[in-house]
């Protein structure tokens, strides 16, 4: 395995192969509708990185690719278990910005399948593409993925909900994006690469992981 990953990596090299990892709020917010690889509504706090992903993918001197991962979840790395599902306080969830929104997650090894198939496509296939890798099936509510966080936890089943408060320490965290939508197709993911992810999904998963 390790020399065929070698091999591709060389061939890659060679042919000035540039994949950047961005990230699937560069999609900007699509409320209530599942979007499509290229749907970008540009929206301030993330104009640099749209600026960026668009002159990666038209530069003619690299075959630039675009990866936008989904929310990452999967083994004990990542920020979600603090920072996403703050402890409940007086017995409620802490909800930062809309319940309602739904983000598109996908699993640390999902991901990483994505990559390889990227790596080892055919370069004509993938240059110049943006790739979203998210799960696009039953893809929860923020709030129905805090539930889910409060559980794995131990906290129960916790239903009842309060605002986040401008003097909670996490308010700046989810300042940009509290209120953002991000459910993709993951269109190319599928129907490119052949991706499908193999875990269940964030809510389906989150006791596992």
């Amino acid at each position: 395995v390790l020399s065929r990953s070698l091999f591709f990596f060389l061939s890659r090299l060679l042919a000035q192969v540039f994949i950047y990892t961005s990230g699937i709020l560069a999609n900007g917010d699509h409320p209530g509708v599942q979007f499509d690889d290229y749907d970008v509504v540009p929206y301030a706090p993330n104009a640099w990185r749209t600026a960026l992903e668009a002159r990666l993918r038209e530069d003619a001197r690299v075959h630039g690719i675009v990866v936008r991962p989904g929310f990452v979840y999967g083994g004990s790395a990542g920020m979600f278990g603090g920072a996403f599902f703050p402890e409940p306080v007086d017995g409620k969830l802490v909800v930062a910005g809309r319940p309602d929104k739904k983000w598109s997650w996908v699993h640390a090894e999902d991901l990483a399948e994505a990559y390889v198939r990227i790596i080892e496509a055919p370069v004509e296939r993938v240059a110049g593409k943006a790739f979203n890798v998210g799960e696009w099936e039953n893809v929860p509510t923020y709030l129905e993925a805090l539930r889910a966080g409060a559980r794995a936890r131990g906290f129960g089943d916790v239903t009842e909900t309060s605002a986040m408060a401008p003097d909670h320490p996490l308010f700046g965290f989810f300042g940009f994006f509290a209120d953002i939508e991000t459910s993709t197709t993951a269109r190319n993911a599928r129907e490119i690469l052949g991706w499908h992810p193999r875990h269940r999904g964030f809510v389906a998963d989150v006791d596992l992981y």
